[in-house]
Formats: structure tokens, C-alpha cells, sequence
């Protein structure tokens, strides 16, 4: 069966200042090293790329991430460069983003991380400060907490957002992201629910806020082929939207590729294409 572990797909948003870890399968691992990954966008589905992503990672002799810059180019142009601080261990300690919107030179906003971890190294908690405006002062501080199981499954992922967009940063949330993973008894993540109440009340039935489902699809053998997510908008069980997404491996069961189909009506018809090419380094 194909391992499984925390990790981050790009799909539809371009750029997310914070990234919401969830289980998926590998992109690469001690012996292949993740190098670059490139996204096409086709936002009509017409067979016309409209918008290209291209990530490109760095690693120290160790095999440990230190740096990853993505470049958009077309629709949306921006440079986003993200420098990693390691441990002994290899694990990230704190990071470093900056964000060149209109990719003219110019940062336009830095979000400074730490990271936090338990007695058997997994990552318990994320805090993050972001500068966007210009000034010292921060704009956003965001306070991220995980629950795991005995088996070091993240169960339970809280994010929350204080922000100035009210006027202050007050120690109050002022948006909170949850996700819940679901795992059988073999450790396989069955489903992922995410759940966006952007003004921290309590739900997710007011305007903007959403329930994302992803339900992984697997073959005869176990293995994850895909998934589907679909997004219900105001949590009012009506399904709004749905994506769809196929992996496709290479040898070592590497993530070589995938492409993400969105039905943005819930009506059957495609209206974007996201593909996905996945580059690896042995090490």
C-alpha cells in the first residue's frame, strides 16, 4: 500500500498564507525529494491555460526542506518565497514568507512562523505573525493547534485568526478554520471535513463561511487514487460545489501527477481544469 502523511495540495487557491496540513499520499520521502511542482490552470475549461504555478524547493545535504519559492504567472502574477529554520532533526522550527504581488520587486507582505512539537514529534502547535500593509505592526496573528491520536494521526486541526480588519488585534479570534480527519483501523484517512466560520461566532452558516468535504477514493489494493471534495456554502446542506481530483504514480509510488476538475454549480459541467506535475531528486 502506498504510505500516507501530512501534506499540502495546491488545488484551486494559488496562494494560502497559512497552509492547513491533511493526509495524502507521498510526494516523495527520505529517498525522493520533492523538486518542483508545476500547476496549470485552465479556468474555463476550454483547453486555454490561463494561470501557471510553479514551485521550487530546496534542500540542505540532509535532505531537509529550506527553502520553497512558487512563481504565478498569467491571470495572477506573484512570487512567493518561504525559508525554512531546521532543528537537528530536520524538523522546521520557524519560517520565513514573502509575498512579491505583481511580481515587481516589491514585498508586500512577510508572515513570520514558529512551530511546536510534542515528546514524539508532532507538530502540536503553529503561530504566525503577518505585516501587510507596510508599517512594523502586525496585521494578522494566527494561533494553530493539533490533536493526534496514539498512532500520531492529526485528528483534529484548529486555526484561528485575530486580525485588524476590525480595527484591532484584541488576543480575540476573528476567524476560526477546524478540520477533522476521519482514519480507519489500518491508518488510512477515509475523510477530511474543513470547516471556514470567518467571523468566529460559532458556525459556518453565515455568508462566506463553507464546510469542505474530501472523501479519498482508493483501489482494490488500498492504494489512494483520488478524491472528492465537494463545498457547501453557508453549512446549509445543499452541496454547492464539487472537485474532483485523480493522482496519478510513477515508479516508487511517487505522486508524478494530478488533475483536479471543478464543477463549480454542482451541475455536471466542468468549468476549470487544474493539472499538476510533480518533478523528484534522489537523495
Amino acid at each position: 500500500m502506498k504510505s500516507m502523511r501530512a501534506f499540502a495540495l495546491p488545488v484551486r487557491a494559488c496562494l494560502l498564507l497559512l497552509t492547513i496540513p491533511f493526509v495524502s499520499p507521498v510526494f516523495g520521502g527520505p529517498t525522493y525529494l520533492l523538486a518542483e511542482s508545476a500547476a496549470e490552470q485552465d479556468f474555463g475549461a476550454n483547453g486555454t491555460i490561463d494561470q501557471t504555478a510553479t514551485t521550487t524547493n530546496t534542500y540542505d545535504s540532509h535532505g531537509n526542506l529550506t527553502q520553497s519559492v512558487t512563481v504565478q504567472t498569467g491571470a495572477f502574477e506573484q512570487i512567493q518565497t518561504t525559508t525554512f529554520t531546521n532543528d537537528n532533526h530536520g524538523k522546521p522550527l520557524s519560517s520565513v514568507l514573502e509575498l512579491d504581488t505583481g511580481a515587481d520587486g516589491t514585498i508586500d507582505l512577510t508572515a513570520t512562523s514558529t512551530f511546536t512539537y510534542d515528546k514524539h514529534g508532532n507538530r502540536v502547535a503553529f503561530d504566525q505573525v503577518v505585516e501587510n500593509d507596510g508599517d512594523p505592526s502586525p496585521d494578522i496573528i494566527r494561533h494553530q493547534t493539533s490533536t493526534f491520536d496514539k498512532h500520531g494521526n492529526p485528528l483534529v486541526i484548529v486555526t484561528a485568526s485575530d486580525t485588524d480588519d476590525d480595527g484591532n488585534l484584541d488576543g480575540n479570534p476573528d476567524q476560526i478554520v477546524t478540520l477533522k480527519n476521519t482514519f480507519n483501523k489500518h491508518d488510512d484517512l477515509l475523510q477530511t471535513v474543513t470547516t471556514l466560520d470567518l467571523n468566529a461566532d460559532g458556525d459556518a452558516s453565515d455568508p462566506g463561511d463553507t464546510v469542505n468535504t474530501r472523501v479519498n477514493l482508493f483501489d482494490s489494493h488500498g492504494d489512494v487514487t483520488g478524491f472528492v471534495t465537494t463545498n457547501d456554502n453557508q453549512n446549509d446542506g445543499i452541496v454547492d460545489s464539487v472537485v474532483t481530483t485523480t493522482l496519478v504514480y510513477g515508479q516508487h509510488d511517487l505522486v508524478i501527477g494530478l488533475q483536479s476538475e471543478f464543477d463549480d454549480n454542482d451541475d455536471g459541467t466542468i468549468e476549470q481544469i487544474t493539472t499538476v506535475t510533480n518533478t523528484y531528486v534522489h537523495h
